[in-house]
C-alpha cells in the first residue's frame, strides 16, 4: 500500500467549480500521482452539499483522487445520501467515536455499522486517533484494517519521520496508515 497524502476540504471549497482543475494543475506540478491524494470533507458538510460534491469531487475522482467522509460518526448527517455518493472511497472515523470504544456499546455500533458501510460499497475505513494497543485490537475485531494515531507515530520532526519509515524496510507498521 503506498503512502497518501490527505487535505481537508472547505466548505467553500467543495463547492467551488474550480477546485478540480487547481488541484489537477498541482498534483502535475509537484509530480505526485493523483491515487495518493486523498481529500477529506466533514460528513455534515458532505451531507449538506452531496449535489455539488458529485459534480467538483466527481471530476477528482476521475482523476484519481480519494474522497473520504472525514468526522464520520459524529453528526445526524444521512447516511444513505452519503452512502449513494459515487465519489466517495473512503470513510474516517471520528476520534471522538474511537476514544469511546469499550466504554460505550453506541461507538461500537457506529465503527461497526461504518465498516458495513464500507464493504457495501468497497470503500476504505479508517479509525483516527488511536492511542492504545487495546483500541487497536477492538477495531480489528469489529474489522477496521486502517488506523492512525499516536500509538502509531508522534508528531515529530520531518527527520524522525524519515527515519521511522527506513527502519521498516518495506514494510509498513502494522496498522499504520497514510490515509
Amino acid at each position: 500500500r503506498e503512502l497518501t497524502i490527505s487535505v481537508n476540504v472547505a466548505e467553500r471549497q467543495l463547492v467551488d467549480q474550480g477546485l478540480a482543475d487547481r488541484i489537477d494543475e498541482l498534483l502535475r506540478w509537484a509530480g505526485i500521482p493523483p491515487s495518493q491524494l486523498r481529500l477529506e470533507v466533514r460528513e455534515e458538510v458532505l451531507a449538506r452539499h452531496a449535489d455539488d460534491a458529485n459534480g467538483v469531487l466527481g471530476r477528482l475522482a476521475r482523476l484519481g483522487v480519494g474522497v473520504i467522509v472525514d468526522d464520520f460518526g459524529t453528526s445526524e448527517a444521512a447516511l444513505t445520501r452519503i452512502g449513494r455518493l459515487e465519489v466517495v472511497t473512503g470513510l474516517k472515523i471520528d476520534r471522538t467515536v474511537i476514544a469511546q470504544l469499550g466504554r460505550d456499546g453506541i461507538a461500537e455500533a457506529i465503527v461497526a455499522g461504518a465498516v458495513s458501510l464500507g464493504r457495501a460499497r468497497g470503500l476504505d475505513v479508517v479509525a483516527e486517533g488511536v492511542e492504545s494497543r487495546g483500541q487497536i485490537e477492538l477495531l480489528q475485531g469489529l474489522g477496521v484494517d486502517l488506523m492512525q494515531g499516536f500509538h502509531f507515530l508522534r508528531p515529530a520532526p520531518g527527520g524522525v519521520f524519515d527515519t521511522w519509515m527506513s527502519d521498516l524496510d518495506g514494510e509498513p507498521a502494522a496498522g499504520f496508515s497514510g490515509v
